[in-house]
């Protein structure tokens, strides 16, 4: 894969609705508003967490990284479940999640489970029927993941692939008798994509989960995943790929979005705690606070037009697709520090775009085209 293209920023015609701004605050209240109000912007976030702790494994004698995706679709041809994880703010773990499942439909694989996705809204009676015929999802459809852009885009694009969707999420009360409460939720999370496997031989299942449940071993306290429980219910074998294990501060010029695979001399993919297959993220590019990865899913960067900018006080740009219903899920959202050049990132659209302020009051609008 070549480098990613350098990113244009596309500057609009728009027509403008301007609200009264509060009383401006002063810089030592805006530098500490800036991230404790609001819903957490992840689409720049630096990937370091308890699970991801360590360096990822570095080219040299007996490490060599390819491309994940062909190996990827080669090891799971002979397989009837995959399983991948994600941190859930992360968004590049999702696009690169839909990038695997539009390349795994190709060899076979028919169905895509979701922890995200609400259970209530997934019965057998209606299997979410509404979701499909969309296209695209609501905040009703699932748990607050989906309601990260990403995340939305990425659901899009298993509906567009021709996925059968499916929830396996356990939301039923812990018992007295349970054991704890990861045993408790992960067991009954193995049952449910079970059941959807249900003995039928030509469906081939993607489970999207996020952190240690796609691990195949017991952790360091003994506690058990949803992975391992299924293989112990089902006899299967999944295959298990971590995008959590390790974190990286390079991009693999050969690799999907930047990612790597790292493999031995002979070819096999390193493993590590419990996971079949580790792939290594990228250390994010960045153009003016946005990651550039964001254009290979066919997004461009749209700046902001001047008059949606407040110099004065952190602010809110949230973009609403005017082609989806108004509980959809958005196209974008960014906190803009004052002075700030962070663009939107959109697809091919209209859009309004609202500012709110830090007490959630919107004080401009506008509506934009995206050609």
């Amino acid at each position: 894969m070549s480098n990613p293209r350098p990113p244009l920023l596309r500057t609009l015609a728009f027509t403008l609705g301007l609200g009264t701004s509060a009383c401006s605050p002063t810089e030592t209240e805006v530098t500490l508003q800036a991230e404790s109000w609001g819903a957490f912007e992840h689409t720049h976030a630096d990937f370091v967490s308890i699970t991801a702790s360590k360096p990822c494994p570095s080219e040299g004698p007996g490490v060599t990284y390819v491309d994940p995706m062909p190996k990827l679709v080669e090891l799971a041809r002979d397989q009837q479940i995959v399983m991948i994880n994600e941190a859930h703010y992360k968004p590049i773990h999702r696009a690169f999640i839909g990038e695997l499942a539009k390349a795994l439909k190709a060899d076979g694989f028919t169905h895509f489970g979701a922890e995200a996705f609400d259970p209530a809204v997934f019965s057998d009676q209606n299997r979410n029927v509404e979701l499909s015929k969309r296209g695209y999802p609501t905040l009703t459809d699932g748990t607050s993941y989906i309601s990260e852009p990403v995340f939305g885009q990425l659901i899009e694009t298993v509906i567009q692939t021709g996925y059968t969707l499916f929830a396996y999420e356990n939301t039923l009360p812990l018992p007295k008798s349970a054991v704890s409460q990861i045993a408790h939720r992960d067991t009954a999370q193995a049952k449910n994509i079970l059941a959807e496997l249900d003995n039928a031989s030509d469906i081939k299942i993607l489970v999207h989960a996020g952190y240690h449940h796609v691990r195949e071993v017991e952790g360091v306290s003994g506690e058990k995943w949803m992975a391992q429980f299924f293989q112990e219910q089902s006899g299967i074998n999944p295959l298990t790929i971590s995008q959590t294990d390790c974190y990286s501060e390079t991009v693999f010029r050969g690799g999907t979005f930047g990612y790597a695979l790292p493999v031995d001399q002979d070819g096999n993919p390193i493993t590590s705690n419990g996971y079949d297959v580790v792939i290594i993220p990228p250390k994010e590019v960045q153009y003016n606070g946005r990651p550039t990865w964001l254009r290979e899913i066919g997004r461009d960067f749209v700046e902001l037009p001047s008059q949606l900018k407040f110099e004065d006080q952190y602010t809110r740009v949230t973009a609403y697709d005017l082609r989806k219903v108004q509980a959809a899920v958005v196209e974008d959202t960014i906190y803009r520090p004052p002075h700030s050049d962070k663009p939107l990132s959109l697809r091919i659209g209209r859009y309004r775009l609202e500012v709110t302020d830090k007490d959630k009051r919107m004080i401009a609008s506008t509506e934009i085209n995206v050609p």
